[in-house]
């Protein structure tokens, strides 16, 4: 039996969770080699999961492709800073809050994050320094590059901020969505 949060979260967005492959899912590839699908993804792709935005759409077929998310450890911070702006901006209501911090809820809970450490914050300084972005989203940058050990190649982050899009692509990502 669903919570009246539950009905309220799945009628503002839909169901709170699309199905998830069980862990160590793949796919074949190219020339049948089996390949993870796993994606790094910022914030401002987190966001249209749980409020609705123009670009729900675009990251819920993301997600249903591959459920496995990886996130910097600050993420979260950032999703309730977002949702904060959307209340006091009137964008959501009271209860359409409850229900979207009940869907953020249940993302954290099967997202991985990458912790933050010395390294990451080394990294996040030389991203800074040759690209121009904000220190929140070179921290997520370095927690990308942390993730995939620094080997881009074949390596996806998703966002919509344009200053991450192009700053992930010269560092070597395959940027999503496509912004064609």
């Amino acid at each position: 039996m669903e919570t009246p949060r539950e009905v309220l979260a799945e009628r503002f967005l839909g169901p709170a969770a699309p199905h998830r492959p069980q862990r160590g899912a793949a796919f074949r590839g190219i020339k049948g080699a089996l390949r993870r699908l796993v994606k790094f993804w910022d914030t401002s792709a987190i966001v249209p999961l749980y409020v609705h935005e123009p670009n729900t759409s675009v990251v819920r077929e993301l997600l249903a492709t591959d459920s496995s998310i990886i996130v910097w450890w600050g993420t979260h911070t950032e999703c309730i800073s977002a949702l904060m702006r959307q209340v006091r901006t009137g964008g959501i209501t009271s209860p359409e809050e409850r229900a979207c911090r009940h869907v953020l809820h249940t993302l954290a809970q099967s997202w991985s994050e990458i912790q933050p450490s010395d390294a990451l914050r080394s990294m996040a300084e030389r991203l800074l320094a040759v690209h121009p972005l904000r220190s929140a989203d070179a921290l997520q940058l370095a927690a990308a590059l942390q993730w995939c050990q620094g080997h881009t190649t074949d390596q996806c982050l998703v966002t919509f901020d344009q200053r991450m899009r192009e700053a992930a692509y010269r560092e070597g990502f395959t940027v999503l969505p496509d912004a064609g």
